[in-house]
């Protein structure tokens, strides 16, 4: 399963992640990323990856065959409007992936998953929806010396969010979506 994201920018996540060494890896957002996460860094002993989408948690629950990973489906509350009628729908789709940063409900079990563990992670991968919630609750579960990463971080709506938790980092160059560094002191 291949990473959807620029090279250059998931260099330099793999930079910050092969630095850190993490034990407790935590992702919003599945992908091709979380299965590489699991092949390159043995000193991962446990990842959780929390995923929204029905067909893609498939996706990757049907390549991910490795006993640290703990998996869920969290779907949203209402459903994302789909891409039928070539793209008729797309301003509708907007909307609701705006509303799922504004509007915590939207994405509340997805958002918590995390919380009802009872575990603390010493990094935090953010890369799904509602990325402004997830920011807020994985600092609360970031351990102190912890290191949180936030894909596609040049988008202005998580900003301010980002600039509450601490000193961000902004890496550049970046292609497709920046990647934010957020270490917690």
């Amino acid at each position: 399963m291949r990473v959807y994201m620029d090279s250059v920018e998931y260099s330099q996540i793999q930079a910050a992640v092969t630095a850190l060494q993490p034990k407790r890896f935590l992702e919003w957002g599945s992908g091709g990323s979380t299965i590489d996460f699991l092949k390159r860094y043995s000193s991962i002993e446990k990842m959780v990856s929390v995923e929204h989408h029905p067909l893609w948690y498939e996706k990757v629950k049907a390549a991910a065959n490795d006993p640290r990973l703990s998996y869920f489906l969290k779907e949203a509350s209402s459903a994302e409007p789909d891409r039928k009628f070539f793209g008729l729908l797309r301003g509708e789709r907007q909307a609701w992936r705006r509303r799922a940063e504004t509007d915590r409900s939207v994405f509340a079990d997805y958002v918590d998953c995390p919380t009802t563990l009872g575990i603390t992670f010493d990094c935090i991968f953010v890369d799904g929806r509602a990325r402004n919630f997830c920011i807020g609750t994985g600092w609360e579960i970031l351990e102190r010396g912890g290191l949180m990463i936030i894909h596609d971080a040049q988008r202005e709506i998580y900003h301010e969010t980002i600039a509450r938790m601490g000193k961000p980092i902004y890496l550049t160059p970046w292609r497709r979506g920046q990647v934010c560094l957020l270490p917690k002191h």
